[in-house]
This record gives structure tokens, C-alpha cells and sequence, in this order.
């Protein structure tokens, strides 16, 4: 029963490694899934904004004066900067995305090692208790022998006894019938001869007796031996035992280290996105200022041209069409940054709930 519970006690152990195992990978494989829709957020935002760009810059060219060419150029610098802004924390996002998963992974690298040293102690603690359980076999084989032996041992000393006692008998009539008379000479020899055979048969017999006796001295050796090796495997089975507890004490107190410096690490990752969410978010306000700023150039230049070109309603109401779309191609790209902030914040709060679980 005790190496039962010890091979169990080992599936276990296994099974609770392996079971930790998997949860951690699921939960960076849920932190990796959310990296990858956030830049996937981002990437659908820069798209629109560099539509919204391009249909700007289109209409831009529509309008012939020199300020409205000027305001133009400053337009694309400032979406020119705007979408260098982007990439650098589009690189940002994915370089800590890397440095965590490539952590995480050492980290469960370094479990999956632990978990391996683990099991070995315990393999070996069963095979010490397996061994523990064979001397143990072994000593009782070997006590069960040395008892048959000391039976057969004390049989064969009884009739060894009984022959000599028939023996001792048969010599002893012979000689009061041979002192009796001459006429029973032929009786006497008879009797002499069934005495011969008598001690004859008690020599045979003492003979078996310590041959009977040399096998029970070697089955006693071999049941002392037998008990020495029991012992011996005793002792090695209550070693490794101890072994496997420290190794599994050790185990214990090596995950929770690490479990512990991957949750500081995550608060620190955490942190660091955090202030880069805000960063991103940061530029893209300064990137909507400079559009709008750009909006309302473009909007003096567009009342300017509308000014100068008051002689024609037709130019005048194209002009205002125009003016109409741009303006609505500017809200678009508004309302796709402002999207691009709360996906960003959707990401932090999903990674806080996968640190949540985590934890």
C-alpha cells in the first residue's frame, strides 16, 4: 500500500505539473492574441487615415492659388510626421510584445525543466520502494526455508535418536542371549546381525541429521543476508523518499519565485504599456490638432478662393462641395483615431484580464 501511494503521489505530481503548464501557455497565448489584434486595430486605423490623406491631398490640388498650394505642403508634412509617429509605436508595441513572449517562454521553459527534475526524484523513489518491496520478499522466501530446513533438521535428529535407541537394544539382547547358552548361537547371530543393521541404519540417519543441519545453518545465512539486503533497501527506499520530499519542497518554492517574478514582471510590462498606450494616445491628440489646425488653413484658403471666384455661383457652389467632402473626409479620420484610442484601450484592459486570470 505504501509504494501505491507513492507511485500515485508521483502521477499526481506529474499531473499537477503539466496541468500548470498548459494554463500558463493559454494565458500567453491569449496575451499574444491580443497584441496581434491591437496591431491588426492600429494597422485598419492607418489605413483610413492615409485615405483620408490622400482624398484631402486630392482635393487640395483642386484649388489653383499659391496659399492654397502652400497649405497643402504643410498638410503632408503633418501627415507625413503624424504616420511616423504611428510606425515608431507600431514598433514600440511590437518589440515589447516580443521581449514578454520570448520571457514567457523561458519561464515555462524553466517549469517544464523543474517539472522534469521532479518526476526523475519521484521515478527514482518508486524504484527505491520497489526494491524495498523485493528484499522484503526475498527475507520472507528466505525465512520460510530456513523454518522447512530446521523441520527437516529436527525430523532426521528424532529418528537418528530412535535407530541408535534400536540399535543400543538389539546389542544389548544379543549379548544376554549369547551369554545364555551354546544352543542359541545361531539366534544370537541373527540378532548380532539385525543390530549392524540397526546402527548401520542410525549412522545413515546422524549423517542426514547434519546434512539436514549444514542446510539449516546456510538457510539461516541466507535469511540473515536476505535480512541485511531488506534493510539496506529499507534504508535507500527512506533516502530517496526524503530526496523526493526536498526535491518537491525545492519545486514548490522554485514556482513560486518565479511565479512571483512573473507577476512583478507582468505589473512591469503592464506599466510600460500603459505609458506607451498613453504615448500613442498622446500623438495621435497631437496629430488631430495638426489636422484640424490643417483643416482650418485649408477652410481660410477654400473661403479665400471662394472669395476671389464670387463672380461664378457655379465655381463658387463646386468649390463648396468640395469644401463639404473635405470637411467630412476630416471628420472620418477623426472618428478612425479616436476609434484607434479606444482599441488600444480595449487591449490594456483585456491584458489586465489575463493577468487577473493569470494571477
Amino acid at each position: 500500500d505504501r509504494d501505491n501511494a507513492a507511485a500515485e503521489a508521483a502521477r499526481t505530481a506529474k499531473r499537477l505539473a503539466d496541468e500548470a503548464l498548459a494554463a500558463k501557455k493559454a494565458i500567453a497565448d491569449a496575451a499574444e492574441a491580443e497584441w496581434k489584434a491591437a496591431a491588426l486595430a492600429k494597422k485598419a486605423a492607418d489605413d483610413a487615415a492615409a485615405a483620408a490623406a490622400a482624398e484631402k491631398t486630392r482635393l487640395e490640388n483642386a484649388i489653383k492659388e499659391k496659399e492654397a498650394l502652400a497649405l497643402t505642403k504643410a498638410a503632408e508634412k503633418a501627415a507625413a510626421q503624424a504616420e511616423l509617429n504611428r510606425k515608431s509605436a507600431a514598433e514600440a508595441i511590437a518589440s515589447s510584445a516580443a521581449a514578454s513572449m520570448e520571457s514567457a517562454a523561458s519561464t515555462l521553459e524553466s517549469i517544464t525543466s523543474d517539472s522534469s527534475n521532479s518526476a526523475s526524484l519521484a521515478t527514482q523513489a518508486l524504484a527505491a520502494f520497489q526494491n524495498a518491496a523485493a528484499a522484503s520478499s526475498n527475507a520472507a522466501n528466505a525465512a520460510a526455508n530456513a523454518a522447512a530446513a530446521a523441520e527437516r533438521e529436527s525430523a532426521a535428529a528424532a529418528a537418528a535418536i530412535r535407530a541408535r535407541q534400536e540399535a543400543e537394544a538389539a546389542a544389548a539382547l544379543a549379548a544376554r542371549t549369547s551369554s545364555s547358552s551354546p544352543a542359541s548361537a545361531s539366534v544370537s547371530s541373527a540378532e548380532a546381525r539385525a543390530a549392524q543393521e540397526a546402527l548401520n541404519r542410525a549412522r545413515e540417519l546422524e549423517r542426514q541429521a547434519q546434512e539436514a543441519a549444514r542446510l539449516a545453518a546456510e538457510a539461516k545465512e541466507a535469511e540473515e543476508r536476505a535480512a541485511a539486503e531488506k534493510k539496506a533497501a529499507e534504508e535507500a527506499a527512506a533516502k530517496a523518499k526524503a530526496a523526493a520530499d526536498k526535491a518537491a519542497a525545492e519545486r514548490a518554492a522554485k514556482e513560486e519565485a518565479k511565479r512571483n517574478a512573473a507577476r512583478n514582471q507582468i505589473a512591469s510590462e503592464r506599466a510600460k504599456a500603459k505609458q506607451l498606450i498613453e504615448k500613442i494616445k498622446n500623438t495621435a491628440e497631437k496629430s488631430l490638432g495638426s489636422v484640424n489646425k490643417s483643416s482650418n488653413n485649408i477652410n481660410s484658403a477654400y473661403e479665400e478662393a471662394i472669395t476671389e471666384a464670387a463672380k461664378s455661383n457655379k465655381a463658387l457652389a463646386t468649390y463648396k462641395k468640395a469644401e463639404s467632402v473635405a470637411q467630412a473626409n476630416l471628420n472620418l479620420a477623426k472618428d478612425q483615431l479616436l476609434a484607434l484610442g479606444n482599441s488600444l484601450n480595449i487591449a490594456a484592459e483585456n491584458q489586465k484580464k489575463a493577468i487577473s486570470n493569470f494571477a
